[in-house]
């Protein structure tokens, strides 16, 4: 008989006790002539084994009887080969590619096969089927006769696209999304609507949906049609036409979406060919956006049809806010001696987005700003280079943003809390009688034994007999209730670093309140300014209601010539002393410059 790889054969006589020859090439195990017994093949012990085609001859000897030979052919065929996945005609379409493997039962087969009805070739590892064909496969193996053909027909559908990211989460300002299919020679066609969400309880039908004449809706399913002018039971989405016309007699357990701008119009013959990554943003469909797409592959059935919806917001805007901003140099001004936190009024206050064209609405008591709800506090910043509102005052800055075709932002806010500056000191100092005012270094470091702010210059003849300074303020000029009040203290007060002492003792008080204490109002261009023929402390402080007072800041004004024979000024700063070596020249000390 014919068997497939290999087969067991167990021997048996009627006649007990008889021993059995065998040989597989179909040469006689055992022969009797001239009453002598001769046997040359094998001796049977148990059953046989037989992997390989073969021409069995069996012998049976016992003493007494006549020997008995027959021939059992053995015929094997290697195992038909076996495909994974199997032929899925007529049970609903694969996605392309499919990944094909080949296996046969009988070790050591070598398995060859055809794909579309080419030539056969070894099987080497999994291949991949591309499209709608047919493979056959056969097992060989050297002693046994070829496996029965294994055939498989292979019905594919392109690989429905992938759209990455899934628009499970709101995105912010914009998506850059892509599209795939595990169909690698798929073309994908894809479009984009913008749409309006109608809740539909299974009670309603389509037709009670409001619509005007150009609106069209698809469903987007979460349940089955139930009856009317679909067949029951069938999915409400349309496949071929995701952009159905609404029938108003079916009831249906989905949401309903009414469709009000498409690119393209037309779906899918007038769908785009995808080529690249797709972004949405606040100028191209933005938020509520379904993205659908179908793949397409010659010679295949079209893929289903894959739909995500995104949604995106705009971001909250970005708040800005600086010290008011030096003229000079355009930086920010150094709130010196101000409260941690606190910024040089006017404060430069601004705002940025990301999003192009996006409207920022604000407001600056902190409310909440709509130009619906709150139009009387809610003022609306123009982006652009340059823009900035003046902060005179403290305020709590609350700002949104509306961005074309995005969900408006959510509300954020900032405390901005400024302080005036301290005014500023302008000195000057004549070095000999009658000669001309020569400005000092601010902060001031006045000159020692004739030499000027920190150059070398050093005067041997002329002595400094006055100091004469001014006060500036950055917001004098701008704002007509800015008061700038001074002091004069006699002598020197502590020295700082910086030559300039700072204090907030007084940045609550009330203009009335400082005039009460002796302070005395500036006069912008007041003539004579100040002169100082000895040492003494300069106190000032800026004014303006509505506005938290600058510190006060004390400046120390040093008035001196020459220190005298046999005296010097220890570091250029403090009185003059006797001494027997200039430890600030590191020089004798003598006449010359002492």
């Amino acid at each position: 008989g014919e068997y497939v790889t290999s087969v067991v054969l167990t021997l048996a006589s009627s006649a007990p006790d008889a021993t059995f020859y065998y040989t597989f090439d179909g040469t006689t195990p055992a022969e009797e002539s001239a009453g002598s017994r001769d046997p040359q093949g094998l001796v049977y012990t148990g059953p046989l084994t037989i992997t390989s085609t073969s021409n069995l001859r069996v012998s049976a000897l016992k003493p007494g009887l006549q020997v008995q030979t027959i021939d059992l052919p053995v015929a094997l065929r290697a195992a038909t080969p076996t495909m994974d996945p199997p032929s899925n005609l007529g049970q609903g379409a694969l996605p392309s590619p499919v990944t094909v493997s080949l296996s046969s039962s009988t070790p050591g087969a070598n398995i060859f096969y055809s794909a579309g009805g080419g030539a056969l070739q070894a099987y080497a590892g999994p291949f991949l089927v591309l499209s709608n064909l047919n493979v056959t496969a056969v097992a060989r193996k050297e002693g046994l006769s070829d496996s029965d053909v294994a055939s498989s027909a292979y019905q594919l559908v392109v690989g429905a696209p992938v759209i990455s990211p899934n628009g499970s989460v709101v995105f912010q300002d914009s998506v850059t999304l892509s599209i795939s299919s595990r169909s690698t020679q798929a073309q994908i066609l894809w479009s984009i609507c913008s749409v309006e969400d109608f809740a539909v309880t299974s009670n309603k039908t389509v037709g009670e949906i409001f619509m005007t004449p150009t609106d069209r809706c698809y469903p987007f399913c979460q349940g089955v049609c139930t009856g009317g002018g679909s067949t029951e039971g069938a999915a409400c989405l349309d496949e071929d036409d995701i952009f159905v016309t609404c029938r108003g007699g079916d009831r249906c357990q989905v949401s309903y979406r009414l469709v009000r701008l498409c690119d393209p119009l037309q779906w899918p013959s007038g769908a785009r060919l995808f080529t690249g990554p797709i972004t949405i943003n606040s100028t191209y469909f933005g938020t509520n956006t379904v993205v659908s797409a179908v793949a397409r592959q010659e010679g295949l059935e079209d893929s289903r049809v894959v739909s995500t919806t995104f949604h995106l917001r705009a971001s909250l805007p970005n708040i800005h806010a600086s010290s008011a901003l030096d003229p000079a140099t355009g930086v920010p001004l150094l709130n010196s001696g101000g409260g941690e936190g606190l910024l040089v009024a006017p404060a430069v206050l601004s705002f940025t987005h990301a999003a192009v064209g996006a409207t920022i609405l604000y407001t600056l008591d902190g409310t909440e700003p709509s130009l619906a709800d709150n139009p009387t506090s809610t003022r609306l910043f123009v982006t652009g280079e340059g823009s900035f509102i003046a902060l005179n005052s403290s305020v709590t800055v609350t700002a949104t943003v509306l961005a074309g075709f995005l969900q408006p932002s959510g509300v954020t806010s900032r405390t901005v809390e400024v302080q005036l500056a301290p005014p500023a000191v302008a000195a000057s100092a004549v070095f000999a009688e009658g000669g001309a005012q020569q400005p000092l270094a601010y902060p001031i470091v006045h000159p020692v034994q004739g030499r000027v702010s920190s150059s070398d210059l050093w005067w041997a003849d002329d002595m400094q007999v006055a100091v004469y300074a001014s006060l500036t303020h950055n917001m004098q000029s701008d704002h007509g209730g800015l008061t700038v009040l001074y002091k004069v203290e006699e002598g020197i007060r502590a020295w700082s670093d910086s030559g300039v002492l700072y204090n907030d003792s007084e940045v609550g008080m009330s203009l009335q309140q400082l005039q009460s204490q002796g302070w005395l109002t500036w006069v912008e261009g007041s003539t004579p300014t100040f002169q100082f023929t000895a040492n003494a402390t300069l106190h000032t402080i800026a004014v303006l209601p509505g506005v938290r007072n600058s510190p006060v800041a004390s400046t120390p004004i040093y008035v001196r010539g020459r220190c005298p024979a046999g005296h010097v000024s220890v570091d250029g700063i403090w009185p003059c002393s006797p001494c027997g070596v200039d430890t600030f020249k590191q020089i004798p000390c003598n006449n010359e410059w002492a």
